[in-house]
């Protein structure tokens, strides 16, 4: 399987076609990869869940950033403080934890 070429259309962001050139990490073993090292699936799936064949055939799954755990607790301590709050709440008090350590806000879209 080779990158797909830019006229053609694709599941993934443009930002994520930015790396076809070079390779793509595998979610798993963090390892970047060129696409004959995936299935046409995973090379198109998101960063967050892609697995190259190996992994896949070894059952490895995806492993989550440091970031994203972050965020999961931040997340899970707000929806344990107030259980039904809305997403622009939760994000609104990630936003406000993230800047008293320094950190960029979490982008929002409803």
């Amino acid at each position: 399987f080779l990158p797909r070429r830019e006229n053609q259309s694709s599941t993934t962001s443009p930002m994520a076609d930015a790396d076809a050139d070079v390779g793509r990490q595998c979610a798993a073993c963090k390892q970047v990869f060129a696409a004959e090292k995936f299935s046409k699936k995973q090379w198109l799936a998101r960063a967050y869940s892609r697995r190259c064949a190996a992994c896949v055939e070894a059952g490895a799954v995806p492993q989550a950033s440091a970031e994203q755990e972050e965020l999961c607790a931040l997340v899970k301590a707000v929806k344990f403080v107030e259980p039904h709050a809305t997403v622009q709440r939760v994000c609104d008090e990630i936003t406000a934890q993230l800047s008293k350590h320094g950190r960029a806000a979490v982008p929002h879209s409803a």
